[in-house]
């Protein structure tokens, strides 16, 4: 499937220009550290920026792995580890944070939102919306979670959800700020 993903969809979908990015998701269920690798420097050579879900399930190595790419976000982080943090911040990548998914799984690890704040990673929040893990689009709600359940202040969410979101997609310098006008 990996050389399926490297040999046909990603040039597919490159020269037809369908998308901006490529995101894997590494857990023991999905891509391993060395599958997405390969995916995600296929992509970049291909032109397309990069994400991962990353540390979600477990600590293995995909938020050090999502800033050695210089990854636009990584998502999730749940099991982050400091060196996890230290790596994203040095590379500027951006961490998503999808508190409701935890909620809805009913999680007892929720990402560290306020280690990745105080160690200069750049938070955004979003819903993570799905059928199968998080039947929410309630932005509104994912706010109040945000700083109730990952101790962000109303101000850090908010940014999160605006600003630092627009930067995680690569727009901040367009849109994603409140401002007059």
């Amino acid at each position: 499937y990996v050389d399926e993903i490297v040999n046909d969809m990603l040039p597919e979908i490159a020269r037809r220009k369908l998308a901006v990015y490529a995101d894997a998701f590494v857990d023991a269920s999905a891509f391993t550290t060395a599958e997405a690798r390969r995916v995600l420097e296929a992509a970049l050579a291909l032109g397309l920026g990069v994400r991962l879900h990353a540390d979600q399930l477990a600590d293995d190595g995909s938020a050090l792995l999502a800033a050695q790419l210089h990854a636009a976000s990584a998502d999730h982080l749940e099991h982050v580890s400091q060196a996890g943090i230290e790596a994203l911040a040095a590379a500027g990548t951006t961490a998503v944070l999808l508190p409701a998914a935890t909620f809805f799984l009913m999680s007892k690890a929720l990402p560290p939102a306020r280690r990745l704040v105080e160690g200069g990673v750049p938070v955004a929040i979003a819903t993570d919306f799905n059928p199968g893990t998080c039947p929410t689009e309630a932005m509104g709600a994912v706010l109040e979670l945000a700083c109730l359940s990952l101790a962000l202040s109303i101000d850090e969410a908010i940014a999160a959800a605006t600003l630092n979101a627009a930067h995680a997609l690569g727009r901040a310098g367009e849109t994603g700020s409140i401002e007059v006008g």
